[in-house]
């Protein structure tokens, strides 16, 4: 069986702007496990917290830490471009829609 996660099991840094607001044991308030993206469709909101209402604003929320890079690879993108991203996240369920 092949299980598409989405993910790469790490603890990521996301920044002051979405850290927790105190750190976990020995785990910093910017240091976040990112979630498997399968079921990112029916998982609103967005976030390890809940604070992005939408795929695009969890997204753009990350514009810090370790996930700089890729919010700017996103932002530089067309708005054709991104919206074909949110649409693919969006598609990412844990069963599949059966006829």
């Amino acid at each position: 069986m092949t299980v598409e996660l989405w993910s790469d099991f790490k603890r990521h840094s996301v920044g002051a702007a979405l850290a927790d607001s105190k750190p976990f044991n020995q785990i910093g308030a910017e240091s976040v496990h990112h979630a498997a993206a399968v079921g990112l469709r029916d998982s609103a909101p967005y976030l390890h917290d809940g604070r992005a209402p939408t795929i695009k604003d969890a997204i753009i929320m990350h514009g810090a830490g370790d996930d700089v890079t890729s919010v700017n690879a996103f932002r530089a993108l067309s708005a054709d471009s991104q919206a074909k991203v949110v649409e693919f996240l969006s598609s990412l369920g844990r069963v599949e829609d059966l006829p």
